[in-house]
């Protein structure tokens, strides 16, 4: 199956669906550093575009590739439950529209778009609904919903809202299977942790009495103190890791450190040799606005399976 990607990010999504044997013949993304992550793993042409402004230019490129399916996952901060700011005049939400109008003119039998769950929320759940209608209005037989990467098997809880689509079979999201997530601790073994940051003043001073699974806001409280730096979280090692979002917020279960890269990759489910390029910071916003490989090796199974 040929498929393109847009907002193609570092290529989560691209990963999982070689590992599911799609071939991935080009992506596009407006961020150079997201490309350069993109460039170092996967072979599909890639190219610096953007949706909106380049509209035209991908649509040209789509129809002489001939591809069979289109993947985009939209910038998802307009929809996102984590922005208190969030209103439905976000000119990020037009985006999606604008992946629909790539979708009408290069007509590829199959469609995912990925976001989070937000997306089906109010006061966002009309861009949803309209979405969807635009996309049955244009054939397709279409399936949406929220998917967790736990219910995939995943040692973190990522769920997602997927828009899954074709015009030849019908893929059904109820038809994704159920399989008990890995723990933390499984997942991790024979990490190397390879180059991790210490933790601040203030996770320090707490950690004897920051309970694994419990963010610092909660020891602090119990100390008398403020719920301040309530986005830190420390990994309870037998259960699932917290959505992994932009920025290093989670600390190990006892040691003195944050998690590192290769541990958040993994959990990420990347493989080990995965290569994210960058400084630091922008290397966990990779893996945080990265769709996660297992998740879109699941999707794209819907389509192989159908």
């Amino acid at each position: 199956m040929r498929i393109a990607s847009l907002f193609c990010g570092g290529g989560g999504s691209s990963q999982g669906y070689k590992q599911e044997g799609g071939d991935v013949v080009a992506a596009f993304d407006f961020e150079e550093i997201a490309l350069a992550t993109y460039k170092a793993n996967h072979s599909a042409k890639a190219y610096c575009m953007d949706v909106a402004a380049d509209k035209g230019k991908i649509i040209e490129i789509l129809t002489s590739a001939k591809i069979d399916l289109l993947d985009a996952s939209p910038p998802c901060q307009g929809f996102s439950t984590a922005n208190t700011k969030r209103n439905a005049k976000d000119e990020r939400n037009t985006l999606p529209f604008d992946t629909l109008d790539i979708i009408e003119a290069v007509n590829p039998n199959h469609v995912i778009i990925e976001n989070v769950t937000g997306m089906l929320k109010f006061p966002m759940r009309n861009i949803a609904i309209k979405i969807n209608a635009r996309l049955k209005n244009l054939g397709y037989s279409v399936s949406v919903g929220i998917v967790d990467g736990r219910d995939l098997g995943m040692p973190q809880k990522r769920a997602r809202t997927y828009f899954v689509a074709s015009k030849t079979m019908q893929p059904k999201l109820t038809r994704l299977p159920k399989i008990k997530p890995q723990t933390i601790k499984d997942a991790l073994k024979g990490v190397n942790p390879s180059e991790h940051k210490p933790l601040g003043k203030e996770q320090s001073l707490f950690f004897d009495s920051w309970r694994p699974g419990e963010d610092l806001g909660d020891a602090r409280e119990r100390a008398g103190k403020s719920r301040a730096f309530f986005n830190y979280v420390k990994l309870d090692q037998h259960s699932q890791c917290p959505t992994i979002v932009k920025g290093n917020k989670f600390v190990h279960w006892s040691e003195r450190r944050k998690m590192s890269l290769q541990e958040l990759k993994v959990l990420m489910t990347f493989p080990h040799d995965y290569k994210l390029i960058g400084t630091y910071q922008q290397q966990c916003d990779r893996l945080g606005n990265a769709v996660a490989p297992t998740m879109a090796q699941h999707i794209l199974r819907l389509f192989n399976a159908t």
